[in-house]
């Protein structure tokens, strides 16, 4: 797979200066080391540590422990991730204890060297993994020294881990019927396999013109929807707004991962060469081909269904995120409480508190989809189905107390009387 991916990505030799203006100089624990007017200005007495974290002034004083957190750097032997909010940049330099020589630095992104071969990489306006590798061997790379920038993305260690989450209320209810206890369904316990890197948010409309460029069907997409998405029909206002992706829920996770270099979890496969009882898979438009999925890649992907769950909980036990008492004030603080009767449809993402995970919008905005196993009798994968809480017009199954609380707030669909589903997604990739 690296091999495959260093045909696609940029050597970097050095490419011209950062024309962003007014910028901050971190340490790698958060503390301000200096102003300067543009990333041409650095130097090595500005940023005497190896690693140093630039970020646009915000124009205004900031605490350093709450502009960036001390752990946004996390290592895994000759692997590193910097967890970093969008527009900003990280220099990197080669580790003392480097294989001795100048070395090559490999980038799937903007970059440029200064003349002590240290890697300058530009900041992404856009929610994605940016590869940093730097390497003596073009030929072989298994000996590079790899970190990987995690643009408005953060780490999530789950593997493992036990978790307490909601029962599958509404497909439970279908799978066994009425009979089945209550209190067996609203609680139960799970066992996570994968550490994941998850977005801090829904995919907005700025990503999805990002990731469809070259796409035919890219112009279509963003003319029709928009009365019964958005309050506004200007493609401009709307691009860090949660994008409804529509019939493209696994399209969008596919361009991601080509974007970033990875593999796709889903791989189209002769029906005829699948073990369909043994392998998970979900049915395509053309019946004699699956779509197999492959929980070794490296790719994006919607988080499975009692994975969301999690994320969504900040890991906790409790009914919300705050406990278990049902609490208006401590809704708001994560959620739009007035969005149903002020402004119709979806908001911009990141405009209320994250939730432990460093999450934002788990509540209120886009109903964001998952993976999910409708009956346990059979491998199939299904998407397409917003669970952040079941549904809220539900009539005919019980939702659980969270749910029934949090339905009193939900947006209702620009024009409409009904309750409708305000669709959205935040993507997920396994943590190598």
């Amino acid at each position: 797979m690296m091999k495959r991916f260093l045909l696609n990505i940029i050597l970097i030799a050095c490419i011209s200066c950062f024309a962003q203006q007014g910028l901050n100089v971190y340490d790698a624990e958060g503390h301000l080391l200096t102003k300067m007017g543009s990333l041409s200005e650095l130097n090595s007495k500005k940023c005497p540590s190896k690693r140093c974290f630039v970020a646009q002034d915000a124009g205004k004083k900031t605490n350093a422990s709450d502009f960036i957190k001390k752990g946004y750097v996390k290592s895994k032997g000759k692997k590193r991730w910097y967890e970093v909010d969008w527009n900003q940049g990280v220099k990197l330099c080669p580790e003392k204890n480097f294989n001795t020589g100048d070395g090559t630095w490999i980038v799937n992104g903007s970059a440029h060297i200064d003349s002590k071969n240290c890697v300058y990489v530009d900041g992404s306006p856009y929610t994605r993994s940016i590869l940093v590798l730097f390497s003596r061997n073009l030929n072989d790379l298994t000996d590079a020294d790899s970190s990987w920038i995690l643009v408005n993305q953060v780490i999530v260690e789950l593997a493992g881990k036990k978790f307490s989450v909601r029962g599958d209320n509404r497909v439970e209810y279908q799978r066994w019927g009425a009979n089945k206890n209550k209190e067996e369904i609203e609680k139960k316990e799970v066992v996570l396999s994968q550490d994941l890197i998850v977005d801090r948010t829904e995919l907005r409309a700025r990503d999805a013109y990002w990731l469809m460029e070259g796409k035919t069907h890219k112009e279509l997409y963003f003319k029709h929807g928009w009365k019964a998405f958005y309050h506004t029909t200007d493609s401009l206002e709307i691009m860090d707004y949660p994008i409804n992706p529509k019939t493209y829920a696994l399209l969008f996770p596919e361009w991601r991962s080509e974007k970033d270099g990875l593999d796709y979890v889903f791989k189209k496969i002769p029906i005829d060469e699948v073990d369909t009882a043994h392998v998970r898979f979900r049915e395509t438009q053309i019946r004699h081909v699956v779509d197999v999925f492959d929980s070794t890649a490296n790719g994006y992907r919607m988080p499975m269904l009692d994975e969301w769950k999690v994320l969504q909980l900040g890991g906790k036990a409790s009914s919300f995120l705050w406990g278990d008492e049902e609490d208006e004030n401590e809704l708001k603080k994560y959620m739009n409480i007035n969005c149903a009767s002020t402004q119709l449809g979806v908001y911009p993402v990141k405009q209320y508190a994250p939730n432990a995970f460093g999450l934002y919008d788990v509540y209120g905005n886009a109903e964001e989809y998952t993976l999910y196993f409708p009956y346990k009798s059979n491998n199939r994968i299904n998407e397409a189905t917003a669970m952040e809480c079941f549904q809220y017009n539900s009539s005919g199954f019980s939702i659980g107390q969270s749910c029934n609380f949090l339905k009193k707030y939900v947006c209702r669909a620009a024009r409409s009387s009904r309750p409708q589903w305000l669709y959205g997604m935040r993507l997920v990739r396994k943590l190598e």
